[in-house]
């Protein structure tokens, strides 16, 4: 039977007896040597080319077995590293890992990585990262970044979050915690100044403690809010003077200052004493 290439041979040498027709067994004739080097050689020459396909190739501990590259070696590992600055080119769209996943290019320019149904795609027009499912289609509203026992340490954003929308309304675009200092007007000297502030959103909540010599016989106003009060809060601060007669002191914030009117008791004068030491201290939130 004749052997017309590579794959039609045999590992076993006695079973070897024609290259192409022509017969190489013992007792050959001299003249078919030639004739069966020159068929041998076109074989060769048409498994180089491509012409001629074999079933699988090993080489060192490397096997490749139709569209299938495996390493022979039990615990043997398969390194792609391209000569000088070359790349490692998947020409498909889509290089699989085993079953369970891949990397991807979803609408020509999105790349993906999933695993099964739980991936992140990015989208190069949108400049954004999202959530995809398996083959980089969009997975929306169904992925969570992390979870109860294994969580993210910091996250940084120069824009907002929207929460449970997207609407404007959802955003929240700022939080902050700091210091300010509470001044009060018809002061001659202060003990002590202390505030602090948090700020989700628009949201600004104070605490503060003040205590000032008072300048005058009648009380002046706290300022130094550390955001501008928009214009239709008017929030009333109410605490107790806590170092002279321990009477309520309140006042009532002006809109678009960083300031209240004039401090009052709670009977509504304005009347102090020239020279006493008040203390004064509360808590209040306003929108800015």
């Amino acid at each position: 039977m004749a052997k017309d290439k590579l794959t039609e041979y045999s590992a076993t040498n006695a079973s070897n007896d024609v290259i192409g027709d022509i017969s190489v067994a013992e007792g050959m004739l001299p003249s078919a040597v030639n004739n069966a080097l020159r068929e041998q050689m076109t074989h060769l020459k048409n498994f180089s080319d491509g012409t001629d396909a074999i079933d699988a190739l090993a080489v060192d501990n490397l096997k490749l077995d139709g569209n299938t590259i495996s390493s022979t070696d039990t615990n043997g590992d398969i390194s792609l590293s391209p000569n000088g600055t070359g790349d490692v080119v998947v020409a498909s769209d889509n290089l699989l890992i085993s079953n369970v996943g891949g990397v991807g290019v979803n609408s020509t320019d999105n790349i993906f990585i999933n695993a099964t149904n739980t991936g992140i795609k990015l989208l190069d027009d949108e400049a954004s990262v999202i959530p995809c499912q398996s083959g980089g289609s969009n997975n929306d509203n169904a992925l969570d970044l992390g979870f109860s026992t294994v969580r993210w340490k910091d996250l940084y954003l120069s824009g907002g979050a929207y929460i449970g929308g997207t609407a404007a309304a959802n955003a929240l675009d700022d939080y902050e915690e700091g210091t300010w200092t509470p001044t009060v007007s018809n002061s001659s000297g202060y003990a002590a100044q202390v505030g602090r502030y948090t700020k989700v959103g628009r949201l600004v909540t104070l605490q503060f403690q003040v205590q000032w010599t008072q300048s005058g016989t009648t009380f002046g106003i706290l300022s130094g809010f550390p955001f501008t009060i928009d214009d239709v809060s008017r929030i009333t601060i109410v605490g107790r003077e806590y170092n002279s007669a321990g009477f309520l002191i309140q006042a009532n914030t002006q809109v678009s200052t960083t300031q209240s009117y004039s401090l009052c008791k709670s009977d509504g004068t304005s009347t102090a004493v020239n020279g006493q030491s008040y203390g004064w201290g509360a808590h209040f939130s306003y929108i800015t």
